[in-house]
């Protein structure tokens, strides 16, 4: 098998285990083919029919092959395709196996699988929290028009990020240090919580990628980031750099 990256994961899924593509829901998914974790998400519905069936060799292969995106350093291969699609998206939250099957399915990944799993549930308190503590912290937040206008979305993480971004900017172009140096802090606070799955996700697609349109401020805002917030968006930049023919991102050339 070759080396696991966000351009190849389909393919090599499908080489190993071929019987995937006879399944509905791959059918089904199709559309999503340059979009792993739309797949992954049939395929964890897979990985439940086979079980269901006590298919124990195409098990054993589904097995290691998630087992290799575990130990994969790509990050749209352990990130997006495992961690959003199969583990999140399509482990978490199927009702039926959360019902019948979440013990005896754990038992069939291999160790470093069962380790990002067990990364993931960890998270997710510190991810439910994470608003209450954000206005905690930036109390202004909640003075900010755009938070007001959007009372519904007030317990959405990503939502109140993207309106915490913009809110970012504005305090930014308004030369408001002490609140920017806040902000920056409670930023570098959760990039240095590597392990903290959601939390890291929520800080790169909610805050970090999502400056479209923003180059005129750019540099002037990497400067107010503390030491690891820098870290993560430069890992970020590099990522899309090299797939840049995936997706239309636009930030990640001023840096």
């Amino acid at each position: 098998m070759e080396k696991l990256t966000f351009k190849n994961i389909v393919p090599e899924l499908l080489k190993l285990i071929p019987e995937f593509v006879h399944f509905k829901d791959f059918k089904d998914a199709q559309g999503g083919l340059h979009i792993p974790y739309v797949i992954f998400q049939a395929f964890c519905r897979f990985y439940l029919f086979s079980y269901q069936r006590g298919d124990n060799e195409i098990l054993k292969r589904m097995s290691d092959f998630l087992e290799k995106m575990a130990k994969s350093k790509d990050m749209g291969v352990w990130k997006i395709a495992l961690i959003d699609g199969f583990l999140c998206k399509g482990f978490l939250e199927n009702p039926d196996i959360k019902e019948n099957y979440h013990a005896k399915i754990i038992e069939s990944f291999g160790e470093h699988t069962k380790q990002v799993l067990r990364d993931v549930e960890k998270s997710k308190e510190e991810y439910e929290n994470i608003i209450s503590e954000l206005l905690e912290s930036i109390p202004e937040l909640t003075e900010f028009e755009y938070f007001k206008l959007d009372k519904s979305n007030q317990d959405n993480q990503y939502i109140v990020f993207g309106i915490f971004r913009n809110f970012y900017l504005e305090s930014l172009q308004q030369g408001k240090n002490e609140l920017i140096k806040r902000m920056s802090d409670f930023l570098e606070e959760m990039a240095k919580k590597t392990e903290s799955i959601f939390i890291q996700e929520l800080l790169a697609s909610g805050f970090l990628e999502n400056f479209d349109g923003q180059a005129d401020y750019y540099n002037g805002l990497v400067k107010t980031f503390g030491e690891n917030t820098r870290k993560l968006l430069k890992e970020i930049a590099e990522y899309w750099k090299n797939h840049h023919d995936l997706v239309n991102k636009k930030w990640w050339q001023f840096w």
